[in-house]
C-alpha cells in the first residue's frame, strides 16, 4: 500500500478500499481482505440486538414453562422493569426469516433496536414490508 504526503508535509493520506456493514445497532468497516473474517471480528456476546433478541426468547420460555408467572414477576426476579421486560418480549413475534436474518448480521438499515420501539405488526408479511427485509 502506498501513502501519499499531504501538502503541509505532516501527514500522510492512504487510500484503503472499504465498505461499511451494519450488524445489530453497530456498524463496521470491512476492507475486502477480510471480508471472509467478517463474523470473526464480531464478537455476537458485544451486540445489543443479539443480547435483545436473546433475552427475548429466554424470557418467554420461561413464562412458557411456568403456567402462573406473570410478566411482572419475571421482571421482579430478572431484576428489570416490567415495562421494559414486556418491550423485549415483543421481539418474540417477530418473523422467523427476520429472526435469521438478525442472527446472520443481514439487516436492512431500515432495522434496529430503535425502530423495534414502535409497534411491531403481527402480520409477519407487514414486518417484512415495515423494515425493508422483503428483498433480503
Amino acid at each position: 500500500m502506498k501513502g501519499k504526503l499531504s501538502q503541509d508535509r505532516k501527514t500522510i493520506i492512504f487510500k484503503i478500499p472499504m465498505r461499511f456493514h451494519r450488524q445489530g445497532g453497530k456498524r463496521m468497516v470491512i476492507l475486502p481482505e477480510h471480508e471472509q473474517a467478517r463474523q470473526e471480528m464480531t464478537n455476537p456476546s458485544e451486540d445489543p440486538m443479539l443480547n435483545t433478541l436473546t433475552k427475548a426468547q429466554k424470557w418467554q420460555k420461561m413464562l412458557d414453562k411456568s403456567e402462573t408467572m406473570t410478566i411482572a414477576q419475571l421482571a421482579e426476579r430478572e431484576g428489570v422493569e416490567r415495562s421494559m421486560m414486556a418491550r423485549v418480549l415483543r421481539l418474540t413475534i417477530l418473523a422467523p426469516d427476520i429472526i435469521e436474518a438478525i442472527l446472520d448480521g443481514r439487516v436492512p438499515e431500515t432495522f434496529s433496536l430503535e425502530s423495534l420501539r414502535e409497534s411491531i405488526p403481527l402480520l409477519w408479511s407487514d414486518q417484512r414490508k415495515k423494515w425493508g427485509f422483503e428483498h433480503h
